[in-house]
């Protein structure tokens, strides 16, 4: 029981890192759009403010989709966990009259992979339908940003 515990911890704080690494990944994917407005550089007022017109309807190029990388990581962090859980939970003490045995159960292992697998790659489809709808969104158009 208390191997069971310390890998729920382990795997907690690896699912925690992948959302800060996420979140600090999306904040400096971020641009300012708001220098083109102060660039004076430009001969015209005009190019200015049709450029900034276009960036804040269309979709930028840099922004990722933070949900669809973080179903893609759980699902990974899932089948990896089945496989792990597998192996430990299969592992049985077989007493005989004389000695302590340690047997692999197959059916236990197998229980545990495979509905952490289907699980893990229901969680990857659905990252994927969420990353095409967003490539979906990003060729439309209709795109608009929420701040």
């Amino acid at each position: 029981m208390n191997s069971t515990l310390i890998f729920m911890g382990i795997a907690t704080i690896v699912v925690l890192i992948t959302i800060f690494i996420l979140k600090n990944g999306e904040r400096n994917d971020k641009k300012d759009y708001k220098t083109l407005e102060e660039n004076e550089s430009l001969k015209d007022k005009e190019e200015t403010k049709i450029e900034v017109m276009n960036t804040e309807t269309n979709f930028p190029e840099s922004e990722e989709n933070v949900i669809a990388k973080l179903l893609l990581a759980i699902g990974i962090i899932q089948i990896v966990a089945g496989f792990i859980c597998g192996i430990v939970f299969s592992q049985g003490e077989a007493e005989g009259a004389f000695d302590h045995e340690t047997q692999f159960n197959f059916t236990i292992f197998f229980t545990w992979f495979l509905s952490t697998l289907v699980s893990g790659v229901l969680i990857i489809g659905f990252s994927e339908v969420v990353r095409l709808l967003h490539d979906i969104n990003k060729k439309t158009g209709s795109y608009t940003k929420l701040e």
